[in-house]
């Protein structure tokens, strides 16, 4: 006989190996998951509010924009108000809109184009307050259509000049100023809300 025994080794049960996580580390999980996500979700719900009041803003500067190169390429003047009861923008005069579906480079020399209103920009629901202030220049200050604030931009380009203020309701603004002398927008964010 051996003075040395072989030791077996020991077979844990299968309950054991296959056992799962405990009551205290899956409720230290639930809490790690409701702390982060209580920091992630008003985040990127500010984010979202955010970027539609952007999406906002940058369709009312195309507007702008595509209402002073009309006037240019018209060589005429192009009106923009705003109408507060509708929420919009308004465009009319000067918008040129080809009478034919012929591209651009293939199209006969002279091809009228038709002076007609161009679709009004409706502004996004969240913005709670917009306001359009004519300033002085080519246009005259305070040019207003059927009582409206008006922005003129002329067919060398230029404007009336004005500033418009864009507030969300969820706290977010910018001022636009429409330079007068050359008819371009520029763009100032508000630090403080309206």
């Amino acid at each position: 006989m051996s003075r040395w025994k072989v030791r077996q080794p020991r077979i844990t049960s299968v309950k054991y190996r296959l056992r799962g996580f405990t009551f205290v580390e899956m409720t230290v999980l639930i809490i790690i998951i409701a702390v982060l996500s209580s920091m992630v979700v008003p985040a990127y719900t500010r984010f979202l509010a955010r970027a539609e009041f952007d999406k906002t803003v940058q369709q009312v500067l195309g507007f702008l924009s595509a209402a002073r190169g009309a006037a240019i390429s018209s060589g005429s003047d192009c009106t923009v108000a705003y109408d507060p009861g509708q929420g919009a923008f308004i465009a009319s005069g000067g918008i040129a809109v080809r009478d034919t579906d012929v591209p651009v480079a293939i199209e006969e020399k002279g091809t009228s184009l038709a002076g007609v209103a161009v679709e009004p920009l409706f502004l996004n629901p969240d913005v709670a307050e917009a306001d359009l202030q004519a300033g002085g220049g080519q246009g005259g200050a305070g040019s207003t259509r059927n009582d409206l604030p008006r922005i003129v931009f002329h067919e060398d380009g230029s404007s009336n000049g004005a500033q418009i203020t864009i507030a969300a309701a969820s706290g977010y603004g910018v001022r636009m100023l429409v330079i007068p002398a050359t008819g371009r927008v520029e763009r100032q964010d508000l630090r403080d809300s309206l």
